[in-house]
């Protein structure tokens, strides 16, 4: 099952990739008609042909979801999206011929790969003339994984990524600025439970694309924090999100250290880290300014080195007031 966020903005972006569709689709009707004279009016809303419904063919899985947790038909266009339009989703290929968009999920798509193909191989030649072909990822571009891009450029017309610059912009999580902030923080009953400085939760113990290992090795040089999952030596004392909230009772600080480092590439980490009263460390290539509240979270990137860093937050440990100004820049967002 995807994550609820996940639903939320796979909703979101297959209503406006149904708008981007039609848009299309009306273009190349009108580029491919004549264009009408004073003689030949345009036909009036009365006698125009009604619109044909555009069909949406999902190529591969989305996560493991065939539907891409949106569904089938024209059915979740009418409940999801309305005034998007009259459009159908399918996964049945033998509809390429008729398809009006082709949407391809990219990392699922490179997990296929056999080790001498490139996406190109995995391709199907266009059903019909004007047909959109649609390159859907929301995975960082991994060093190993970009050969698979080769040949490419030119094949797709419209891009949903966690890019700005793409055609669809599809962020992983977003935040709304509230018209009324949300009640201050109870400074002293937070700060009474707090016994501990800093943790990390992970279990990818292998080196990655943002050296966030190595980085925590030569963190922990300047100063103490523990590391849960299979990369410590901690336990959670509970399952999934509950053992989140559990730890930012008793800490100050979380390592949201992202695995690449990718322009633009933010996970849940920080955001997840945010619904709770401690704050993020952040690691990573991405604007966090463009995407978090202003002092909420601390960017490994402004500091000269990990020790400074180290330097820094136990700064902060001594100084509570100074510590609950993370906690406060939260009430004026929606999380």
């Amino acid at each position: 099952m995807l994550p609820r966020i996940k639903v939320t903005l796979i909703t979101y972006s297959t209503c406006f990739l149904a708008t981007v569709v039609l848009s299309i689709g009306a273009w190349n009707s009108y580029t491919n008609e004549s264009i009408p004279t004073e003689e030949e009016p345009a036909p009036s809303a009365k006698t125009a042909k009604p619109a044909t419904t555009k069909t949406i063919l999902l190529w591969s899985d989305l996560y493991k979801s065939r539907d891409w947790a949106f569904g089938f038909g024209e059915m979740p266009f009418r409940q999801q999206c309305p005034g998007s339009g009259k459009c159908r989703t399918t996964a049945d290929r033998a509809e390429l011929a008729n398809a009006d968009a082709v949407v391809f999920h990219i990392a699922h798509m490179q997990a296929t790969l056999g080790q001498s193909q490139t996406l190109g191989d995995l391709l199907p030649a266009r059903g019909k003339p004007g047909q959109v072909y649609v390159f859907w990822n929301h995975e960082p571009p991994l060093e190993g994984r970009r050969s698979s891009l080769t040949g490419l450029r030119g094949v797709f017309n419209v891009t949903i990524t966690y890019r700005p610059d793409s055609t669809i912009y599809l962020p992983l999580h977003k935040i709304e600025r509230l018209s009324t902030p949300t009640a201050a923080p109870n400074a002293s009953y937070i700060m009474a439970k707090k016994t501990d400085l800093a943790c990390w939760v992970v279990s990818a113990c292998q080196k990655s694309h943002s050296h966030r290992n190595e980085y925590a090795e030569e963190l922990s040089a300047s100063m103490d924090f523990d590391v849960y999952g299979k990369c410590g030596n901690l336990t959670c004392p509970s399952d999934g999100m509950g053992c989140f909230e559990e730890l930012s009772v008793r800490y100050k600080f979380y390592f949201a250290f992202e695995n690449s480092y990718c322009r633009d590439y933010i996970t849940e980490k920080p955001f997840r880290t945010l619904k709770n009263n401690w704050v993020p460390i952040v690691l990573g290539a991405s604007n966090y300014s463009a995407h978090l509240p202003p002092k909420s979270f601390i960017d490994v990137r402004d500091f000269y080195s990990p020790k400074s860093l180290a330097q820094y937050l136990r700064y902060l440990d001594q100084n509570d007031d100074k510590y609950m100004e993370y906690l406060q820049s939260k009430r004026f967002f929606f999380l």
